[in-house]
């Protein structure tokens, strides 16, 4: 150490000076190596990142819509002729989006300085039209100056499809319900009404708004309502299907005899959501049960007292008397009279004519005679 010191000292000021810059000159590079290969290894982390993205990352300048970064997700979005430009890359276009259609996401990110999300029509590289949603961000300098745009792309051509899948398949629904006469109603497992057919607001005399969110209670008389309350919780209760006679009043205050046909309505795990009912009204068919009943009863009461022969009568074989149940002897037309609805009219019959009346009988017979061929 001493021999090293002395080497020092013997050294001149700007010797010392000299190997001073160097030996920082040598750190400044190992440090400059040691901050490019961070960079390098954080440039390399944030490709591999954006590498890794399945869907299509741009980096677009807000100046001229040239690609300045994509990954693989992207295609090709270099041409030989220079730079590849978004517009042309993502819509097979030479000129940039206008804002009226399919606005273009970079104009709205440069208009607002916000970040803006927008569904737009791209192509592929074989020229198919896909449904995409674009997501575009800011960035901006050290000034505060918008330079680019971030652009990730979703492909939500199968969400597209399924939407309108959905939206037919409501539609087509919404149509069925409406096309059935009967009010067809459907609620939460709370008992808000979530949904109706045209048939239901009719008899309610309200629209849809009006309904949607009410409970029984909000619609219906207390009493009944009390009855439809417990039947929606005994249905809940007891999953499946549910039918019942009731009573409604409509918007004119008209009861009406009904059948309520519920069906309780569940998600894919099999969990319960709540019920769908059609209200079948029945007032006419009770009706004509009622005027049935009462002429059954009408009816039933006519034949007891219908008034009928039927067996054996005792009848003497002289004086054609005949014997009641009691054991007494009735002259037959009142015998008759008595158990039937016949009546008696009396003449006299040629023989007792003859026997009674044998001055003039015959006389008077050959005039009957002639007034029947008459």
């Amino acid at each position: 150490m001493g021999k090293i010191y002395m080497q020092d000292q013997e050294k001149t000021k700007d010797q010392l000076i000299d190997e001073l810059n160097e030996m920082r000159s040598r750190l400044a590079e190992t440090e400059c190596k040691k901050y490019l290969e961070d960079i390098r290894r954080q440039n390399e982390f944030l490709n591999n990142v954006i590498e890794s993205l399945p869907h299509p990352f741009h980096v677009i300048d807000v100046n001229d819509y040239t690609i300045k970064m994509a990954n693989s997700a992207s295609g090709r979005f270099q041409s030989s002729e220079g730079p590849q430009t978004c517009y042309r890359l993502t819509h097979n276009r030479y000129e940039p989006c206008s804002l009226e259609g399919e606005p273009c996401p970079l104009e709205i990110v440069r208009t607002t300085g916000k970040p803006a999300t927008v569904e737009h029509v791209h192509y592929d590289k074989h020229g198919n039209p896909r449904n995409v949603e674009v997501h575009a961000y800011p960035v901006f300098d050290d000034q505060g100056n918008l330079t680019q745009v971030i652009e990730t792309s979703y492909d939500i051509t199968e969400r597209k499809r399924v939407e309108e899948s959905l939206k037919e398949t409501g539609a087509f629904l919404n149509t069925l319900m409406n096309a059935i006469p009967a009010p067809l109603f459907y609620k939460d497992t709370h008992g808000r009404y979530i949904g109706f057919n045209k048939s239901y607001e009719e008899f309610y005399g309200k629209t849809r708004q009006e309904l949607v969110g009410k409970t029984v209670f909000d619609i219906a008389p207390r009493d009944l309502a009390e009855v439809y309350h417990a039947k929606d919780n005994e249905l809940f209760d007891n999953p499946g299907v549910q039918i019942y006679d009731s009573q409604v009043k409509d918007s004119h205050g008209i009861v009406h005899q009904v059948v309520f046909h519920k069906s309780t309505f569940s998600d894919s795990q099999g969990h319960v959501l709540g019920l769908i009912g059609v209200i079948l009204d029945i007032t006419e068919r009770k009706r004509l049960e009622k005027e049935k009943e009462n002429l059954i009863i009408e009816l039933q009461k006519a034949l007891s007292e219908v008034k009928k022969l039927s067996g054996f009568l005792p009848i003497c074989a002289s004086c054609k008397k005949i014997r009641d149940d009691k054991g007494y002897w009735n002259e037959v037309e009142r015998y008759i009279s008595d158990h039937s609805e016949a009546l008696f009219s009396h003449g006299i019959c040629p023989d007792c004519m003859r026997k009674l009346y044998p001055e003039f009988a015959d006389e008077v017979l050959r005039g009957l005679e002639k007034d029947e061929e008459k």
